[in-house]
C-alpha cells in the first residue's frame, strides 16, 4: 500500500524493522512505532 499511495503522489511513511514482527514483540520496535503512530494523529487529528 505505502509505494501505491507514494506513487499517487500521497504523503505515506514507512516502518521496517529489520527482524520484527507483527506483534510488535521487540520493545524498541513497538517505541519506534507509537512515536511515529503519535506524530501522525496529532498531524491529521486537530
Amino acid at each position: 500500500m505505502y509505494w501505491e499511495l507514494e506513487e499517487s503522489g500521497k504523503d505515506a511513511t514507512y516502518l521496517g524493522f529489520e527482524g520484527g514482527d507483527h506483534y510488535l514483540s521487540n520493545e524498541a520496535h513497538r517505541l519506534q512505532f507509537f512515536k511515529a503512530m503519535d506524530l501522525f494523529l496529532h498531524s491529521y487529528l486537530k
